[in-house]
């Protein structure tokens, strides 16, 4: 949520500021005629409707899995259905290639206290999601940050008539070969909650890079407004308000316990977006993963021109948002939720539902922002992984 003087100034300015995911934010500033060519097609962009395609029927496709007592072994034989209903839906802007490489099986029931485990047996296998009944969607990367293989786990919380594994590949593959073994416990308690520390540096770094290998050598500098800096902080702490998550600055002292940091400064070279995550952390498995916020990009200098406060509030979004991905949330197309991807698209150009924006269930992105399946829940997730905070605790 804004600060009051965050408020106070956006609405004493009446212009117009466009707060979006970590692919771009972009402030409107009429009066910088060389940025007005590009402001004409971001106005348009936000008050372009968003109104995403619901892609669910294509689990109605999906191959039942033969499961042999509670295990079964999955194959990357084509699941034809699954291909000729995504052909029939998607426009031509998505190529086959991204929907060809996608498998989805139908789990059957699961009950309220079960675990799935999915060992990942091809390197063929980028992604795997899970779905509850009702399409609500959990997963992450089927490798670690080294490249290995790992062992995605999915507690079960409700009682699940129909259940479902998505599946997506690197390239495309159809030869019969095994790609995942999976196993169903039944009657196992869910893992609890981690606490997880994160440090916004404003101090800047040199030579910064991502383990994950997404993001080449770059000097991070400093970020010396102590306005903004508060500013930053304190959206940071309302946007996590409720959840177990420590908040910390580079003008504190460095907790003993491992944890994330997140750089906000100018990036040399610029990065391209206005934020980026080292991954996207599948249950919150990596407890010192980075993410970086890019003050030199040049919406940002726009944006410093409506004053520190706002400047920060904006900040503070963004980087709310890349712990998002860090804490393993998926970019979602509601726009009115931080994980959007879609920008400022559907927003419109009003500030406070911008700097607004706060975790919620929403439909997952899936291809581009204009199409969904099924539905993220992310403060279930947070509550989850992280759990609540000491104050929030009955």
């Amino acid at each position: 949520m804004a600060t009051r003087a965050c408020r106070i100034r956006i609405l004493s300015l009446l212009l117009p500021v466009g707060l979006c995911g970590c692919s771009e934010t972009l402030f409107i500033f009429g009066d910088r005629l060389g940025d007005l060519s590009d402001g004409i097609d971001t106005i348009e962009q936000c008050v372009s409707p968003l109104e995403p395609a619901d892609l669910g029927e294509v689990f109605a496709g999906a191959v039942p899995v033969n499961w042999n007592g509670d295990t079964a072994q999955l194959s990357d034989d084509t699941h034809q259905t699954v291909a000729d209903y995504y052909a029939g839906q998607l426009s031509s802007e998505v190529l086959p290639a991204y929907y060809l490489n996608e498998r989805i099986f139908h789990l059957g029931s699961m009950t309220s206290g079960d675990r799935l485990e999915v060992e990942i047996l091809s390197d063929v296998v980028s992604d795997v999601w899970f779905y509850d009944s009702g399409l609500t969607f959990a997963g992450g990367r089927a490798h670690d940050l080294d490249g290995n293989r790992i062992m995605l786990t999915f507690p079960i919380n409700s009682e699940n008539p129909d259940c479902f594994l998505r599946f997506n590949f690197f390239y495309l593959s159809n030869t019969g070969k095994p790609i995942a073994h999976i196993t169903r416990t039944q009657g196992t308690s869910p893992g609890e909650p981690r606490g997880q520390t994160v440090v916004l540096n404003f101090a800047g770094w040199s030579q910064l890079t991502f383990r994950s290998g997404s993001l080449k050598p770059t000097d991070v500098g400093p970020t010396e407004n102590a306005i903004v800096r508060a500013a930053v902080v304190q959206t940071f702490r309302e946007t996590f308000a409720g959840y177990n998550v420590v908040v910390l600055s580079s003008d504190d002292p460095p907790p003993a316990q491992p944890y994330s940091i997140i750089h906000i400064g100018p990036a040399d070279p610029r990065i391209g977006t206005l934020g980026q995550a080292e991954h996207i952390d599948f249950q919150n498995a990596v407890p010192d993963d980075v993410a970086v916020v890019d003050t030199n990009h040049r919406a940002l200098s726009a944006a410093s021109l409506l004053g520190p406060e706002v400047l920060g509030a904006a900040l503070g979004k963004v980087a709310a948002h890349e712990m998002g991905h860090l804490l393993g949330l998926h970019h979602v197309s509601d726009p009115n939720e931080l994980m959007t991807g879609a920008g400022c698209q559907g927003v419109g150009l009003d500030p406070l539902a911008m700097l607004n924006r706060q975790f919620a269930r929403a439909p997952v992105s899936s291809f581009t922002n204009d199409f969904f399946v099924g539905y993220q829940d992310a403060p279930a997730i947070l509550r989850d992984i992280v759990g609540i905070s000491a104050t929030d605790t009955p």
